[in-house]
């Protein structure tokens, strides 16, 4: 396509906006359950959809692409010449700069590109949630283990607790009053 300075040419465009969506972990539920290797299964938060919040939320906000066409003006062009052949990138209004095979002549055939590069962005998002769900699972191993060592440690010291605090009962019964 030969264009010139002055030309309008239609870009596409993939805009973001922000939708909450049921958290692909544990579902909206906000735990998830772990099975350990004595087969107990055991139920912790969903640590995916609470990260950098006070609890699991059951919700993860996403960016939902909405492909559209802009019309710009061509102000600038730029062609390269390298080993490969030559490529030619257009200078655009706001100083906006897109190559050759981004700029189209119609609304229609931007529009096109657009929804192209808004499903080859959500393949990529997806590919990415189901590689951070399946990295999260080992944490939530490691948590499982970590509350679980916790939890009896805990009760170890509140059963020595008891035994001082009987002590210490058992010992104020048996001394004589003292005078106030």
């Amino acid at each position: 396509m030969t264009l010139s300075l002055g030309d309008h040419v239609w870009i596409p465009r993939v805009g973001a906006h922000k939708v909450e969506v049921p958290c692909p972990v544990c579902f909206g539920k906000k735990r998830v359950t772990v099975i350990l290797g004595d087969d107990t299964a055991v139920a912790v938060p969903c640590e995916y959809c609470g990260i950098g919040f006070e609890g699991p939320r059951g919700v993860v906000t996403e960016y939902r692409e909405e492909p559209g066409a802009e019309l710009m003006t061509i102000t600038g062009i730029q062609t390269y010449i390298a080993g490969d052949g030559q490529s030619t990138d257009y200078t655009l209004d706001r100083c906006h700069r897109e190559p050759e095979d981004r700029c189209f002549h119609s609304k229609e055939e931007a529009q096109q590109a657009a929804e192209k590069m808004a499903a080859e962005q959500k393949a990529e998002r997806e590919s990415r949630a189901e590689s951070i769900k399946n990295y999260a699972c080992k944490t939530f191993s490691w948590n499982a283990g970590y509350h679980r060592g916790a939890a009896k440690a805990s009760r170890k010291q509140a059963e020595y607790h008891d035994r001082m605090a009987e002590l210490c009962d058992a010992r104020a019964k048996s001394e004589p009053k003292r005078a106030q």
